[in-house]
Order: C-alpha cells, then sequence, then structure tokens
C-alpha cells in the first residue's frame, strides 16, 4: 500500500472525496456534478466552451452574492460518483480487495462502493484507469 491512511469508514465523505482526487491518475469522468458549499448553496459542474472548460452554476439554495466555489473533494457516496470511480478503478483489472468487500456484503466492507473503489485505488498509489 502507498503511504496513504484511509479515513475511517464513517468519515465525513469530503475526507474520502479528498483522497479520491489526491491519488495519481484522478480524471473526473462525469458530465456534471452537484456539490453544496459552506452557505447551503448547490453548485453544479457543467461544461462550458465560454469559459474554456468547466465552471460552476448555482442550481439551488440561497441567492448570494459570494464567490463561486472551488473544490477540492467529490462526494464518493453520490450513485453517479460511484459509477466513475468504479470505472477508474477496474480498467484491466478483476480483484479489488475493499470492492469485492462491499459487493459480497461482508462484515468489514467499506458503506459505500464509492468509498470502496477509493480505498483500493490507495492501496496502488493512484487510479489505474485514469490519466497517466
Amino acid at each position: 500500500m502507498a503511504d496513504l491512511t484511509l479515513p475511517a469508514p464513517g468519515a465525513p465523505a469530503e475526507e474520502w472525496g479528498r483522497l479520491a482526487v489526491s491519488l495519481s491518475g484522478f480524471t473526473w469522468t462525469m458530465p456534471w456534478a452537484s456539490l453544496p458549499d459552506e452557505h447551503g448553496r448547490v453548485w453544479r459542474r457543467n461544461w462550458c466552451p465560454r469559459d474554456s472548460g468547466f465552471g460552476w452554476t448555482q442550481v439551488c439554495g440561497l441567492t448570494d452574492k459570494g464567490p463561486r466555489p472551488t473544490f477540492e473533494a467529490i462526494d464518493p457516496d453520490d450513485p453517479g460518483a460511484e459509477g466513475c470511480l468504479f470505472r477508474l478503478l477496474m480498467v484491466g483489472r478483476s480483484v479489488t480487495p475493499h470492492v469485492d468487500a462491499f459487493v459480497l456484503g461482508r462484515p468489514d466492507a467499506l458503506p459505500t462502493l464509492g468509498r470502496a473503489c477509493v480505498a483500493d485505488a490507495a492501496t496502488h498509489g493512484r487510479w489505474p484507469g485514469g490519466a497517466p
């Protein structure tokens, strides 16, 4: 295993999400993601040709004149994110201890597929199916 400490299984999703994006090869494959900020506003990341890539748009919550957030984490418990993390993990692989434990419903399994994917990627120190 790489020199990474996994968050506790019940740690906030943000801790798991920070670990996910910190691993080499992380590539965000979702066309959008909705994330709340500290004010309860929900932002969606969309592809936008006007700003040469990805930008954030507020989609719900209080209208606040605060700046658009920058996110250094994803929500690994979101069903869409789970699928993307699974794809980044499984390219060219078939055996993954944390994902296998989750799928088999073992008592030592992490509570979500996304967290299991992050844990397995951390054991390799990178996302096997991500950017080189």
